[in-house]
């Protein structure tokens, strides 16, 4: 049992997408998105 519940656990931990963070002054697309900056809505966040 903890054998199914082990695998299950990395399964999930592989297969869930890796997110980066925008930092917001350096001009990049940091977080995949295609936004960079001021363009992405995750920086638009940030500032309010």
């Amino acid at each position: 049992m903890k054998t199914s519940r082990a695998a299950v656990l990395l399964l999930i931990i592989l297969c869930h997408p890796i997110v980066g963070q925008e930092i917001c002054n350096n001009t990049i697309d940091d977080d995949g998105d295609e936004l960079i900056d001021l363009n992405d809505a995750s920086v638009k966040k940030k500032i309010r």
